[in-house]
Order: C-alpha cells, then structure tokens, then sequence
C-alpha cells in the first residue's frame, strides 16, 4: 500500500525471507579462517564494493560490521574518510 500511495510500481512477488541460519553458518565459517586470510577477505569485499562506485556510507558500515565478525582490522577504504 506504501509504495502505490506514493506512485512507485508493486512487485509482483515479495522477496525471501532472510534465512539467519544462512546467515549464521555463513558467520561461523568466517570466523573460523585462518588469521592469515581474514585481511583477504576484507580486501576482496572492499573491492567489491567500490569497483563500480564510491564506497557509501552503508557499504562502510557493512565492512565495519564484517571486520568486527572477523575480529580483523580494517584496511584503509580508498577514496573515503573511512577507516
């Protein structure tokens, strides 16, 4: 009803659900790599993330939320005062 009142189209179909025991496995197994590969991953999502744009302040707060799950630091975020 939201987004007809405020002319925006109607999906046919609602998303998923999110699936937290997805979500929780997928945690558990990051937590488990080997000190060693948790900066990799951090790099390659921040890849990721800015290969197309500049990095949001959404994008940073997930990077944040991954290197605190990984228990890593964060690298530098190129193009952003976010560290």
């Amino acid at each position: 009803a939201g987004l007809t009142a405020a002319g925006l189209p109607t999906p046919r179909t609602l998303p998923p659900a999110p699936d937290f025991a997805a979500v929780n496995l997928i945690v558990a197994r990051l937590r488990s790599l080997h000190p060693l590969q948790k900066p990799r991953v951090l790099k390659a999502a921040v890849t990721v993330l800015i290969d197309d744009t500049q990095l949001s302040d959404l994008d940073a707060g997930l990077l944040h939320a991954m290197a605190g799950v990984l228990d890593c630091p964060l690298p530098p975020l190129p193009g952003t005062d976010h560290a």
